[in-house]
């Protein structure tokens, strides 16, 4: 089974496992693009489709305020 592109994943209403689903990914997309201090990490590698979110202290920023 191939795992769909990354931009149609996070398509609002996108699901592959079936109806009234796929609003997880769309919504984490819409949050990182509004809070500078959140980063998102996506990679697909051999069919496992992993996230990684960090949340940046302000000590960590990599961000202007």
């Amino acid at each position: 089974m191939n795992i769909e592109p990354l931009h149609q994943l996070k398509t609002s209403g996108f699901s592959t496992k079936g109806n009234h689903r796929g609003i997880g990914l769309s919504t984490i997309d819409n949050l990182i693009q509004q809070v500078p201090n959140i980063l998102l990490e996506t990679t697909i590698d051999n069919q496992l489709f992993t996230q990684k979110l960090t949340i940046l202290t302000d000590k960590y920023r990599k961000f202007p305020s």
